[in-house]
């Protein structure tokens, strides 16, 4: 490896875990101080339940959905090179 080529690779990896550092815990200073009570858990479901029945959840809950799962073998876009 060319060592401009080395460099650039330096520099970006440490902007990259400068940057995610950043931003890794976004808890507010509340919850970082205080932990999860019990309290603001209860309003918070309160909060959902209300909007889940104000945007209709009885309907919602009436769709039918389906789960499908597939699973393939793929080649690697440059296979035609290793033939």
């Amino acid at each position: 490896m060319k060592p401009h080529n080395i460099i650039t690779a330096s520099l970006l990896l440490g902007i990259t875990i400068l940057l995610n550092s950043c931003i890794a815990d976004l808890r507010t200073l509340s919850i970082k101080k205080n932990g999860i009570t019990d309290e603001p858990a209860k309003k918070g479901r309160e909060i959902l339940n209300k909007s889940a029945k104000a945007h209709g959840i009885e309907q919602w809950k009436q769709y039918k959905t389906a789960e499908m799962t597939y699973s393939g073998k793929w080649k690697p876009p440059v296979s035609w090179l290793a033939n």
